[in-house]
């Protein structure tokens, strides 16, 4: 690959794209618009792995 390629973004796992299309039709849903702050976008961004407040 030469430097002058750009770097592509990773594949999306398959459960990665599950959380995305959920947000989606959740936000799409309720009629609200996505924000950095909407509750269900910083939801779906919060690593599996981090604890739940």
């Amino acid at each position: 690959m030469s430097e002058a390629t750009p770097k592509r973004n990773p594949d999306w796992k398959a459960a990665e794209l599950l959380l995305a299309l959920n947000a989606y039709f959740e936000l799409n849903r309720s009629g609200d618009k996505p924000t950095d702050t909407h509750p269900t976008v910083v939801r779906t961004r919060r690593p599996p792995t981090s604890p739940r407040n």
